[in-house]
Formats: structure tokens, sequence, C-alpha cells
């Protein structure tokens, strides 16, 4: 299944907000830098850069993007002070191993990643049913004098439904199932209702659709492709213009959400021409319990 990386589209969506600090060394892609000296747990040094004052950096927000310690990978601290001339990046909060020449960075004006993970969950949740995950789930089996299953939390709508007919067969066949089932919904918890004897321990598959998973580690991936990741892509910059319209941001609020309007009007429009065809047999979007 495609998917696209929680990194890729932070650096996209901070790029377009104007967020990510960029680097100036060209093989600086999705980077603000990289260390060329040894530094501590509260400090950066990259002779590279080339910020200018000390204003430059203050109060922006660093984060570890890869190191020789692992462990570091992902963390932020906000920038103290910086020293244009001895190029040193102080950091307010100590990170947990020392800044290395392997330490590759970015600087946030506004925003941490945190931030950006709650704006592609907002997307998530706005272009579902029109961007769904296609599911085929076999974590339920048959149980003899059981009539039902309680379906899994990723499935949210049951197109097909086979179960094992002979679980001594190393191919392990399954038999379309589906005109002997019915599908019960209470909220978002639903019941699979089965009306035949199989053997105990006999496998469901059960294929649908679900909800792309939230994003909640940098290390996240949305099961979208590129090609088609366009309008969680836009609703989350919208989203983001939203969070600077905050007057902590130093932004003017009133062209921040203009922005946030404009943004919002381009992923409405994208997500009609992205839209998932809806699955065979499966209900329509507009009947779809939410």
């Amino acid at each position: 299944m495609a998917t696209t990386s929680f990194e890729t589209l932070l650096y996209e969506i901070a790029s377009a907000i104007n967020d990510l600090i960029p680097g100036l060394r060209a093989n600086y892609v999705q980077l603000s830098g990289q260390c060329t000296t040894a530094g501590t747990v509260n400090s950066a040094i990259d002779t590279t850069n080339r910020f200018e004052t000390a204003d430059t950096l203050k109060n922006t927000i660093f984060r570890v993007v890869d190191s020789t310690s692992d462990a570091t990978n992902g963390q932020v601290s906000e920038v103290s002070t910086f020293d244009p001339d001895a190029h040193i990046i102080t950091l307010k909060a100590a990170l947990s191993a020392a800044t290395d020449t392997a330490t590759k960075y970015q600087l946030f004006r506004y925003f941490p990643p945190t931030v950006y993970k709650d704006a592609i969950n907002e997307a998530i949740e706005w272009a579902w049913p029109s961007i769904y995950n296609p599911v085929r789930n076999e974590a339920l089996t048959f149980t003899p004098g059981t009539y039902y299953q309680t379906l899994p939390s990723t499935v949210f709508h049951v197109s097909k439904v086979e179960v094992q007919t002979n679980l001594g067969n190393s191919t392990f066949p399954f038999e379309d199932i589906t005109g002997d089932t019915k599908v019960d919904w209470s909220g978002e918890t639903g019941r699979l209702y089965h009306y035949g004897y199989y053997p105990a321990g006999a496998t469901f598959r059960i294929t649908g659709i679900g909800r792309l998973t939230a994003v909640s580690t940098d290390a996240s991936t949305v099961e979208v492709s590129a090609s088609r990741v366009l309008p969680i892509k836009l609703y989350a910059i919208h989203y983001m213009f939203s969070q600077m319209a905050n007057p902590d941001t130093g932004v003017n609020p009133e062209a921040a959400m203009a922005k946030a309007d404009k943004y919002l009007m381009k992923a409405e429009s994208a997500l009609m021409t992205k839209r998932m065809p809806w699955p065979r047999s499966a209900r329509s979007p507009s009947t779809l319990y939410l």
C-alpha cells in the first residue's frame, strides 16, 4: 500500500506556511542544517550557517532530525540564544545526548512538530469518507455457539466477508459468506452477525474500509499515495494558518485567517478530484454511519 510519511508532510506543510527555516547548503533537503562541530546537550554548532544576527533564531524551535545517538532523534527544544560569530545555537531545554557532527536539525519559527500532527489528524477526519483506508482484516475467529463478532475498530464499513472452510488445508481456503452475514452499528461500534456453522477457530476475512490511521509519532505514515494526499496536505495548511492567527505568533491575524480560508477552498476543490472511488457493494458515503 502506498503511503506518505509524516516527515514528508511536515516539511511540505512547514515550507508552505514559511515556518521551516531553510538551510543554505544545497544538500540540506528538508533540513535547516547539520552540526559541523561537537556541541553539548544544550548547544549545537554549525559553522556553515549564515544567520546574521543574535535575534535571528531567538525563541525558534530546534528539532533533531538525525544524529549519532538515535535517542535524540525527534527531540525538540526552544532556542535560548544564538551567537552569529561562533555559530552556536544555545537551547533552553537539554537534549538527552550531546550534539555532534552527525546531528542534522530543523528550525521552526512558530510551531513544534506536535502541532503538525494535530493538523494532519484534523485533515484525516475532515477527508473521511472521501479518502479512506482499504482494509482486509483477519483478526476474528469463529467460536461455536456464538452468532456475532464485534468488528475491529479499524473497520468502518464491510463490503465482503469470507471464512475459512478447511483448517486442515495448508492453503486455508476461504469461502465468501457475505450474503449470510449482517452488520449492525451502534455508534462507531459494529457487530458482524453470521448465520452459518464453521470449524472452531476458523478465521473470518473482512474486506472493507476504515479511516486513515492517525499520526502519532515522527515515524508515522498516512495510508495515501503522493498522488492522493493533496487534499489532506491543503487542509492541514489551512489548519496551521488558523493556528497562526493567534496573536502570540506575531503574525497578522487577519492575514493568517485570509490564507486559512484560501487553503480551505483549495482543499475542498482538491477533495472533489482526489476522492477515492467508493468500494463495490458498499453503502454510499451519504448513508455511511459516521
